[in-house]
């Protein structure tokens, strides 16, 4: 009679429990979440925004003045920031009609379209998206005009995330130009990247010298947040080279969740305010065939902060207004801080 065949033990059903066991704690962890888990596609559960493959207003003849507002690090899923999001929201719908600063005289034009320059989110998650989706994209607001945007680090664009998958959805490309009236507008995204630094090389050899253009970006290039970490040395320096030469109007930017104007290679900068901390402004632009204004909106206080106007082509230098009165806490930058 034959001795039975020793089988090994059986550990299969134990292993399994094991894994499942840590599978579950895994993937319920941040890490799980943050670093494997793809992020479904956001905004599922709402209709896609109709935003016209360039922008809101693209190729709108200069008749009189075009206007448009800039807004940036709007962070939805940090705390507070969906009612600070829907407050500022709500101001700007008031917005129109409301006078300028006695300087430029008449009414607020109907915005061509709301810029939000990155940040969208606090951290990239496609429910955080979701939320920005929400307040600024599932109902129309023609008295703020339609939103247009960009991405900056916090969104942590890239095909796996639910920012860098809508913003493409919405506007066909990160870097992307489009015309207000007879300005060419240049989206660089975060900022002159080395991808970005090859779109605009290509851009604008299809523009003649003398078109006027706006650039607009997330990361600032000077002042706080503007360092090498940021954007490199050498990317500054090839951006500036591009430019140099060109009829460069403005370039306005977020990140630094302040609100000032400054100047940089002899071109006008401004950067706008934030929901998130205390420079609760918006910055309206008014572009008219002899003139660029920039004034800021503080939409908690509902008045005029500040103001930067100046000639289209460049002769007379600009003017810096502090409109506050005073009572601007944190105050006016100006001048704004220029230390990295």
């Amino acid at each position: 009679m034959n001795e039975p065949t020793e089988h090994p033990p059986r550990r299969w059903p134990v292993a399994l429990l094991l894994l499942a066991l840590l599978g579950s704690g895994i993937s319920g962890g941040w890490w799980w979440r943050e670093h494997v888990r793809k992020p479904a596609a956001a905004g599922v559960d709402l209709p896609q925004p109709a935003v016209p493959q360039a922008a809101p207003g693209a190729n709108t003849p200069l008749t009189g003045a075009l206007t448009f507002l800039v807004a940036a690090d709007t962070h939805l899923g940090a705390s507070g920031m969906e009612q600070a999001n829907a407050t500022m929201l709500a101001a700007l719908d008031e917005l129109p009609g409301t006078p300028w600063p006695a300087r430029i005289g008449g009414l607020v034009e109907p915005p061509l379209a709301l810029a939000v320059l990155g940040d969208l989110t606090d951290s990239g998650r496609d429910d955080q998206m979701r939320s920005f989706e929400r307040l600024y994209y599932a109902d129309t607001h023609p008295r703020r005009g339609p939103t247009v945007v960009l991405t900056g680090n916090h969104d942590q664009v890239s095909e796996r995330t639910a920012v860098g998958q809508r913003v493409i959805g919405w506007h066909g490309a990160l870097f992307r130009a489009w015309d207000w009236g007879d300005v060419r507008m240049l989206c660089l995204d975060k900022g002159p990247s080395e991808p970005a630094l090859a779109w605009l090389e290509h851009e604008l050899t299809t523009l003649p010298t003398e078109r006027p253009l706006i650039l607009m970006q997330h990361f600032p290039l000077l002042g706080p947040y503007s360092g090498p970490d940021w954007v490199p040395d050498a990317q500054k320096v090839r951006l500036a080279k591009l430019l140099t030469g060109r009829r460069v109007l403005a370039i306005f930017h977020g990140h630094f969740h302040g609100s000032g104007h400054y100047r940089w290679q002899g071109i006008d900068v401004y950067n706008t305010g934030s929901p998130r901390h205390q420079w609760s402004e918006v910055l309206a632009v008014r572009i008219t065939e002899d003139s660029l204004v920039v004034a800021s909106w503080n939409w908690k206080a509902k008045c005029w902060w500040w103001m930067h106007t100046k000639r289209r082509d460049g002769n007379g230098g600009g003017v810096f207004t502090d409109l506050s009165g005073g009572r601007a806490v944190p105050p006016v930058l100006n001048p704004y801080p220029l230390h990295p």
